[in-house]
């Protein structure tokens, strides 16, 4: 797939180790990975594997925080340190805890997304009706089902340009037609030359968009490969 100089980026992990604070021992140790643009890498691996660790690490807005190795992202051949702000302004995060108040509702919701840079208002009024949430807008977030916050989330996250793309476990909680939903905004990610990080223990969201896999066990990469490598000889997903 052709993607555009503009866009044609990537994010080079490089010998990086994570933890919560210095006492404690490394959610991650020597991770080493590329992520391209144009490209949808997949995380997956056990739970307590790293997967989520890593993609809150990237997003620099709250821990785990790098405590070796280096993260940097740019141009092919020109890239430069992924710092704080970077990461903060290039980057969004879809995390499956909700960090709001019970009492807010779902409009309230995605009125937050239009102080963040890169919203498209008239994409967020088509993947309302693409993840069927329309009908969810005065109700409490407090009130949402599992799958309901997750189409929430997905068409609030989708509904922003962003360079680098963190989603974890995205289809958590998906009926067949939201889960749809999400592979085609996986692809459009791919088309208009975004870096996406997914994390997921789903062999169909592997099969369906993934173009690089990373196996992560016990805060190691044991397997880093394309897709149709990781399909025939990687480790099987539990």
């Amino acid at each position: 797939m052709k993607v555009s100089s503009v866009l044609a980026t990537r994010l080079v992990i490089e010998h990086v180790a994570l933890t919560w604070n210095h006492r404690a021992p490394p959610l991650l140790c020597g991770l080493d990975l590329v992520a391209d643009s144009g490209r949808v890498t997949v995380l997956c691996g056990p739970n307590g594997s790293g997967k989520s660790s890593l993609l809150h690490g990237l997003s620099a807005r709250a821990a785990p925080f790098i405590v070796a190795g280096r993260v940097l992202w740019g141009p092919f051949g020109q890239a430069l340190p992924w710092t704080k702000t970077e990461a903060q302004a290039r980057s969004l995060l879809l995390q499956q805890a909700a960090p709001f108040f019970a009492t807010d509702r779902v409009s309230s919701y995605f009125r937050l997304f239009g102080e963040v840079s890169g919203f498209d208002q008239d994409r967020l009024d088509k993947l309302i009706e693409k993840f069927a949430v329309s009908d969810l807008l005065n109700k409490p977030l407090a009130q949402l089902s599992g799958g309901q916050w997750r189409r929430v989330q997905c068409a609030a996250h989708f509904a922003v340009h962003a360079p680098v793309r963190l989603l974890d476990e995205p289809e958590a909680g998906l009926d067949r037609k939201a889960v749809v939903a999400l592979m085609d905004e996986l692809d459009c990610s791919r088309q208009r030359g975004e870096i996406v990080l997914l994390a997921t223990h789903s062999q169909r969201v592997i099969e369906r968009v993934a173009d690089w896999v990373c196996y992560l066990d016990s805060g190691v990469c044991r397997w880093s490969s394309s897709a149709d490598l990781f399909a025939r000889y990687g480790p099987k997903l539990g």
